[in-house]
């Protein structure tokens, strides 16, 4: 076999780089049908020594040799080694034919399952727990993180995670504990209704298990992770999704806390996710204990009783709003502050997140009332005109509250200025008080030489006796008239 003889470009280097420099003659096989270059001859023996005994080493482009013979192989060559520098190309760009067939398959299963590269993302999305709504901005409907602005301890919620599973029938009730969510999948759902609830939403793969068990749409678990979504009723083809707030008031801090309840009816199985546990629940789960009328209802009786519940309590943050309202009030009345302005804000505040919360039970009661689902049954519609009522109750009040507040402001802003006019007032009465006193005293200093009064022996006293009779009249004359 020929070789090609190829210009020498001869490269000096020191021992130390011999290492580093090692050249192979590892090259492909050549290709079927190429012709060798007849006219190249290999180096001879004598032209290699001499350029090794100079210390130079030619380097020449990858020639390409006869194929080798197993045994002609070494064993690196046998194990799939290589030694020697190969090009960046080699280095990146390369695959074995077992890395394409491995893509290749990879390819196929992602086809025949119907899923996309893409949805994998969604496993990184349910690491995430993001404070504002608007950090969503940009992620594709359906991702699945969990949303709170509230400034609550995530920490927190962690301890007080829990999962609650209630089955009853008309023969009693029997409550399962439940320390993972994969415990669900092993529980009988289909002979009696069944209530789980699951507290602590800050575990979005929990969350995430739950729906695929239950067949949610990955918009209604999206909705049920956001703290921030408003309330609302949906009618889906097997279930109903329901989405309220309980509102508890923080005497102290004089402030609104909620905490977002998520209702699921399917017609055995109702769940509800909170992201703290609620106590408002805990008569219900006493009437179950009870064995009381509950157990003879379906799923749809329990949804009424769970959103009843939630609405009732709204009454006591009416009522704490009424309190705070006359508190205001009486204090305006008796000696108006400038604080109070802000307190009045605050309360302003208050009271439009709290209608924020509570508006929308309007639309879902009506909703319920007048739904045509087969989940609720007839019998339970008339319940939810009821709690309609109460909810229009708590909106009118909330109303009047509105305008109650106005007119406290009106009476505050009045109130500063009375204050203000009193002090103007006394002001004025010194000022008319004190300008006959100061007259006569400008008369009797102008130093003229010709003042009579000036050399009399009391006119001093005269004179004082004289701005106190009309100091003293100018009282009485003001008291008289009611301006002090």
């Amino acid at each position: 076999m020929g070789y090609r003889k190829m210009p020498e470009e001869k490269i000096t280097h020191t021992d130390q780089d011999e290492e580093f420099f090692e050249i192979t003659q590892t090259a492909e096989p050549q290709a079927a049908g190429s012709q060798p270059d007849e006219t190249s001859e290999p180096p001879t023996s004598e032209q290699q020594t001499a350029e090794q005994k100079n210390g130079e080493q030619q380097i020449a482009e990858p020639r390409t040799p006869e194929p080798q013979t197993a045994e002609q192989q070494t064993p690196e060559q046998q194990n799939g080694t290589q030694t020697g520098l190969q090009m960046p190309e080699q280095q990146n760009g390369t695959q074995t034919a077992e890395q394409q067939t491995a893509e290749s398959q990879t390819a196929g299963e992602l086809q025949a399952s119907g899923s996309h590269p893409a949805d994998d993302l969604q496993d990184v999305w349910t690491e995430v727990s993001v404070s504002k709504e608007s950090d969503k901005v940009g992620l594709p409907p359906g991702a699945l993180i969990y949303v709170d602005d509230d400034g609550k301890d995530d920490e927190m919620l962690k301890e007080k995670s829990i999962i609650r599973l209630i089955q009853y029938s008309e023969s009693g009730y029997n409550e399962v504990k439940i320390k993972d969510v994969e415990e669900i999948s092993a529980v009988d759902l289909d002979d009696k209704i069944t209530w789980i609830h699951i507290s602590g939403l800050w575990d979005v793969k929990s969350v995430s298990k739950v729906g695929e068990m239950f067949q949610l749409s990955s918009l209604v678990l999206e909705d049920i992770l956001n703290m921030e979504q408003r309330p609302k009723t949906e009618d889906y083809d097997n279930f109903l999704f329901t989405i309220l707030k309980q509102v508890r008031f923080d005497e102290e801090r004089k402030e609104v806390n909620d905490n977002q309840i998520s209702i699921v009816t399917f017609e055995k199985v109702v769940l509800t996710f909170c992201e703290d546990d609620p106590k408002i629940f805990k008569p219900v789960v006493d009437r179950i204990k009870k064995e009381g009328k509950i157990l003879k209802y379906g799923t749809d009786h329990l949804t009424y009783t769970l959103i009843d519940i939630v609405v009732d309590h709204y009454l006591f943050v009416v009522e704490s709003f009424d309190e705070w309202l006359d508190d205001i009030e009486k204090r305006i009345i008796k000696n108006p502050e400038k604080n109070t302005a802000e307190e009045i804000n605050s309360l302003r505040h208050e009271l439009s997140a709290f209608k924020k919360m509570v508006w929308p039970a309007v639309s879902i009661t009506e909703k319920m009332e007048k739904s045509d689902s087969k989940l609720i049954k007839k019998a339970t519609r008339i319940l939810f005109r009821d709690v309609s009522d109460h909810v229009n109750r708590i909106t009118d009040s909330i109303e009047t509250n509105h305008e109650i507040l106005t007119g406290i402001y009106d009476l505050y802003t009045s109130g500063i200025s009375n204050k203000l006019n009193d002090t103007m007032r006394i002001l004025t009465v010194i000022s008319t008080i004190f300008i006959p006193l100061t007259f006569i005293v400008g008369v009797y200093g102008m130093n003229f030489e010709n003042m009579p009064e000036l050399y009399w022996d009391y006119g001093y006293y005269v004179c004082l006796i004289l701005m106190a009779v009309i100091f003293i009249g100018m009282l009485l004359f003001f008291r008289k008239k009611k301006w002090i």
